[in-house]
């Protein structure tokens, strides 16, 4: 008597869209989402060191100035 096995099952669940691969799929990955919000905010912290002014603070013996990108990063 012989036996013979069977390849891997290609059938997918009826509600899993993700298994069929493509850009779409990769966008319900959660860790897409936490990274391009990383992203987004640094680049926000980059283009305010970039273009943004300075925050200028004056006393009666000193003056003191701060680039803004660094209340913005914080």
């Amino acid at each position: 008597m012989t036996t013979m096995t069977h390849g891997p099952s290609t059938d997918t669940p009826a509600g899993d869209t993700r298994a069929s691969g493509g850009m779409a799929a990769r966008l319900f990955v959660p860790a897409f989402w936490g990274t391009l919000a990383i992203v987004a905010m640094w680049l926000a912290v980059l283009f305010d060191g970039v273009f943004g002014g300075d925050m200028v603070f004056s006393g009666p013996t000193h003056l003191t100035t701060i680039p803004s990108a660094v209340l913005v990063a914080l």
